[in-house]
């Protein structure tokens, strides 16, 4: 379950705190000019229409510092660091970063009816206006029901603007890839892992948890991997494998190796393909493009949750990646 959406839980039926106003607010936003105002005016010198590929990266790059610093700042702190976030990353069209910024905002008082939602999500298709519906949904989406159709709606429609996908830099800190090897290219990690059987993209620390879901969308020609070691056993599924012929599935739970030769291949391979996993309710899942290519059983989880590390890789040829998310 993602932090803010745990937090908005707990919340639930309880009032969330107001944004601040008055002088409140104007002495936070004093504050962010005083700590931010020479990178500020760094970005803020040609309107928005003119900016450069460059200015936009400077502005998301500047929005997420200001999300981070928000993270540790009062509320009055958090909610002018979080608007102005918004603020730039309209600026420079990049909605990942925005709905980051809204998450926050969410946990301030304000609408919280999908239905609010659905109309402004209507009325256009600017990012100003999908991001002032993504802040309803994400205050009304605890009280929808669990797998009802609204719910579902509303959670395509916060993954339309990257709600969930961890960041390129995030993704690249997180599995250590290492930027002299892995180059971030509109959005996309792209690099190479020459031996599968011995260089695997892993998590450096392990999460605790009773339930992990991890997506990865991945374009290369052949050996498209995904795994998870659930406490310290291994968990795999490979699609084309040697040379595109055949698929595999490694389950040490159950003492599975199971290979396929020939077939499923990877198709469309110039194509970004999605591998997702799920660990929970004593099961391991596997998915390719939507479709489910292995379950099984695996024991319960022992107190304090799985210990969980997941892998993604190819081999021995560039790999892109993408819509990367890791949800508990």
């Amino acid at each position: 379950m993602h932090a803010f959406l745990a937090t908005l839980m707990i919340l639930a039926g309880a009032p969330l705190p107001a944004p601040p106003t008055g002088q409140d607010l104007a002495r936070a936003e004093a504050d962010v000019r005083e700590v931010f105002g020479k990178e500020l005016s760094a970005v803020s010198r040609q309107p928005s229409a003119k900016l450069k590929a460059d200015g936009r990266k400077l502005m998301a790059a500047l929005a997420r510092k200001m999300i981070e610093t928000a993270a540790g700042s009062r509320p009055a702190a958090k909610y002018a660091l979080l608007v102005r976030a918004r603020e730039l990353a309209i600026a420079a069209g990049d909605s990942g970063v925005g709905i980051q910024a809204v998450e926050g905002l969410a946990g301030f008082a304000g609408p919280a009816e999908a239905s609010e939602g659905h109309r402004l999500w209507a009325e256009g298709k600017d990012l100003k206006t999908r991001l002032a519906a993504a802040e309803v949904y994400l205050r009304a989406l605890p009280g929808l029901d669990e797998g009802g159709f609204e719910r579902a709606a509303v959670e395509k429609r916060l993954r339309e603007l990257g709600w969930g996908m961890c960041s390129p830099e995030e993704v690249r800190r997180l599995f250590g890839m290492g930027p002299e090897r892995w180059r971030i290219e509109k959005g996309c990690l792209i690099g190479r892992v020459e031996d599968l059987g011995k260089s695997r993209l892993l998590l450096l620390e392990p999460i605790r948890a009773d339930r992990v879901e991890f997506c990865v969308s991945m374009n290369s020609p052949r050996s498209h991997y995904i795994s998870a070691e659930v406490d310290g056993r291994l968990c795999a599924y490979l699609r084309g494998g040697w040379g595109n012929r055949g698929s595999s599935t490694i389950d040490q739970f159950n003492e599975v190796n199971r290979k396929q030769l020939p077939g499923p291949i990877v198709q469309r391979a110039g194509e970004f393909h999605q591998l997702r996993l799920v660990v929970g309710d004593r099961r391991l899942h596997f998915y390719y493009d939507g479709e489910r290519v292995y379950e099984a059983p695996i024991p319960p989880p022992p107190p304090g949750g799985y210990s969980i590390r997941l892998g993604f890789s190819s081999e021995r040829t560039d790999l892109l990646v993408r819509d990367i998310s890791i949800e508990r």
